[in-house]
């Protein structure tokens, strides 16, 4: 087993990498690449839901062929070598064509390092009642990377000079993600144990339920079509990739939830926790696409006499996300040794109520106002910390308590296709960020104000929040009767 403190290092490296990289994308394809705004945030939801998609490939890979320890190194070398050819990119106009090698690159990585990283850290638990407790202090040290890649990298990386960009201090952010990861690797290498006692599955074969396989294969094809159909967009990737990262998950989920035979009722709590935090991510991810531009074009930044870059306003939720993720180990910790502790779906149904609540309150602030306060947007993120402690990290326990053992870096990798929809929803949803007074429309609903647009979050989260309470109800009453007929 791998030292706990190791496997939080190196996730808080990668994290600066990922996360330092995220706030500046955007603005980057923008900017630099010259996209449009429409085409930006559909081009950044399709490029962080294959991030997502990749780690169930990566998941099988660390079950079935590869150690994990092996799969880690493999993942972080890749961050690297990524972020390298983003700041060749970035460095000049002959270098452009790197960008989508670099972005390739990034998804791979993705696929090695997420599943597999979580997968050790949950086989290096020996206490299975204080998961939760660990993975909120995981959780602490994953938003310590976060927190210093979206300060550093956007002020090395986003200038603004007289209202004019730099356009060429891209290069410096991503060339503090490459240190960042570089620094991650050489850690995990240096102390990780090497012997670790989790032996890789080298001599099982592949066995494939050819029948269940073809059903699955239809159902992505359905999907697929249905999909693709009911687009109305031109854009190549939103009208035929986005159906594709829709429709892989709903196929992968059918195929590993029929030929999981084991402990029904468990995989049928994990698969419900990966459906509802779809729109979890879709919501959060905003983050990254709609609120900045809210923090750039709608937003007072002034903050004690200093114009906050509208990239480093990302770094407020994983500040508020630290500061709380100790103090909430230390609730789960206390709980779980006097058995009180709130089962996992009902601390997530909590989560999406307080997130839904996060965005009426910016709703209604757009209602009377073009212009916010960055001490309304510094409420919204404290808030959606709370949130993202109760729903994210309570996941990534309820995966490691019900997956089977057998297989957990391939249920890892089923969790993170959740955060596939989910990015990929949020960059559709984004597309509808109102510009310039245009009325959009979305399920007949028009938008043409941000009040309108966040109220589709908050109807959403909130919807959300009463279905997982209710599934939550009623896989309770189904496990008692199971529990009391086996008795």
């Amino acid at each position: 087993m791998q030292k706990l403190w190791v496997l939080y290092s190196t996730e808080m490296w990668e994290k600066f990498t990922f996360y330092g990289n995220r706030v500046l994308l955007t603005l980057f394809f923008i900017n630099y690449l010259h996209f449009s705004v429409e085409e930006s945030v559909i081009y950044y939801g399709a490029y962080l839901a294959f991030c997502y998609l990749s780690p169930i490939l990566g998941g099988f890979i660390g079950d079935r062929f590869l150690n994990k320890r092996t799969c880690i190194i493999i993942g972080c070398f890749l961050f690297a070598l990524s972020q390298f050819l983003f700041f060749l990119c970035a460095s000049g106009e002959n270098l452009k064509f790197l960008i989508l090698i670099a972005l390739i690159l990034m998804i791979f990585a993705n696929g090695f390092f997420k599943p597999n990283i979580v997968s050790e850290l949950s086989n290096s638990v020996s206490d299975k009642k204080l998961i939760d407790s660990v993975f909120c202090m995981y959780y602490l040290f994953l938003n310590l990377g976060v927190i210093l890649g979206t300060l550093i990298v956007p002020f090395l990386g986003d200038k603004i000079d007289n209202g004019v960009r730099d356009i060429s201090a891209f290069k410096y952010g991503f060339l503090a993600t490459t240190i960042a990861m570089v620094l991650g690797l050489i850690i995990f290498l240096k102390f990780s144990n090497k012997d670790s006692k989790e032996i890789a599955s080298k001599n099982k074969k592949i066995e494939l339920n050819k029948k269940i396989l073809v059903k699955s294969f239809i159902i992505f094809i359905f999907f697929y079509t249905l999909i693709c159909s009911l687009s109305q967009n031109d854009i190549f990737v939103k009208k035929f990739i986005y159906p594709c990262i829709y429709s892989l998950p709903i196929a992968f989920g059918f195929y590993i939830y029929k030929t999981t035979t084991t402990q029904k009722i468990k995989i049928l709590r994990i698969f419900i926790c990966a459906i509802f935090i779809v729109f979890f991510w879709a919501s959060l991810e905003q983050a990254g696409t709609s609120l900045i531009l809210l923090a750039q074009n709608n937003t007072n930044r002034n903050l004690l006499g200093y114009n906050i870059p509208p990239s480093m306003t990302s770094a407020l939720n994983p500040i508020f996300v630290m500061a709380f993720s100790a103090l909430f180990a230390k609730i789960w910790a206390s709980l779980a040794k006097i058995d009180k502790e709130p089962s996992n779906l009902a601390k997530q149904s909590i989560g999406m109520g307080i997130l839904a609540f996060s965005f009426l309150l910016i709703g209604f602030d757009f209602k009377n106002s073009a212009i916010i306060s960055i001490y309304t947007l510094i409420m919204l993120y404290l808030i959606q910390a709370v949130a993202e402690i109760l729903i994210s990290p309570i996941g990534f326990a309820l995966v490691a308590k019900n997956a089977p053992d057998d297989k957990k870096g391939l249920f890892f990798g089923l969790f993170y296709l959740s955060n596939a929809l989910g990015y990929a929803l949020s960059g559709y949803l984004a597309s509808f960020y109102p510009k310039d007074g245009v009325k959009k429309s979305f399920f007949g609903f028009e938008i043409s104000n941000l009040y309108e647009f966040f109220m589709i979050f908050f109807v959403m989260c909130f919807v959300v929040s009463i279905l997982i309470f209710i599934s939550n109800l009623i896989l309770k009453r189904v496990e008692r009767k199971e529990n009391y007929e086996k008795y």
